[in-house]
């Protein structure tokens, strides 16, 4: 990704006015680890309505992301699709915010937790931020969130990486949903964002044609029932399949 931004920045994210971070999260991603449900292509159309709105070209990569204190009282875990991206256009920034403002507002967009569903932050920096970008939207989602209710706006939420990490069954879990996103199918180019994923996609395949055979796998299991053997025997019996729309 990385690689894919630098090699495409002068020629065509940098030529536009204004480039950004934008940052997704919707309540039609919050699932729980009991029962979940994936609804990836709701939140994928979603996204990309949002973008014709904006009227912005970008990549955006969705990420599943595991919240460690909530619901709690025997209830499980939350499990939240979300998404970040680098994006760019030509319409002017004061103009942008206020549609962003909008979308956020409008019944189309919501988040129980009182976090905007949309947010816009333009790059400083131009291809630095662009490049910090890049790595965040490819990490693995290493860390659990807590759920954290602000001091001074009661009844309003942040989310703040746990201090102690995941934990392992739980990461394990996060892990099993990411097993149901495939990597092509998690990385969405829409306008001029396009060529980006045509690049990022070729070093990808690239490297994966490359590899030592040592480090492939000759023999794939279905990933459901891949994850119904590991559960039979190590995982909890809360545990419901994934469900992926």
């Amino acid at each position: 990704m990385v690689h894919a931004v630098r090699d495409l920045w002068e020629p065509l994210i940098g030529s536009a006015k204004g480039a950004y971070q934008i940052s997704f999260a919707d309540d039609c991603g919050i699932t729980s680890d009991r029962t979940p449900t994936l609804r990836q292509q709701v939140f994928r159309r979603k996204m990309y309505k949002a973008m014709e709105a904006l009227e912005l070209s970008g990549i955006v990569q969705t990420e599943l992301q595991g919240v460690m204190n909530y619901p709690q009282r025997g209830l499980g875990r939350l499990l939240l699709l979300n998404a970040h991206g680098i994006v760019w256009g030509d319409i002017r920034r004061k103009e942008m915010c206020a549609r962003v403002d909008e979308l956020n507002a409008s019944r189309s967009w919501s988040n129980q937790f009182g976090i905007e569903p949309i947010v816009l932050q333009r790059f400083h920096y131009g291809l630095g931020d662009a490049l910090v970008c890049a790595h965040y939207m490819d990490k693995i989602p290493e860390a659990a969130k807590n759920r954290m209710e602000r001091r001074k706006e009661p009844g309003t939420y942040f989310f703040r990486d746990t201090i102690r990490g995941n934990r392992p069954e739980f990461a394990l879990r996060v892990f099993e949903g990411l097993s149901h996103m495939p990597i092509l199918d998690a990385v969405m180019g829409i306008g001029d964002g396009k060529f980006v994923r045509k690049a990022w996609k070729a070093r990808l395949t690239g490297y994966h044609r490359n590899r030592p055979e040592i480090d492939t796998v000759t023999d794939f299991l279905p990933v459901d029932e891949f994850w119904r053997e590991i559960r039979a025997h190590n995982g909890s019996k809360l545990f419901e399949p994934y469900q992926v729309d």
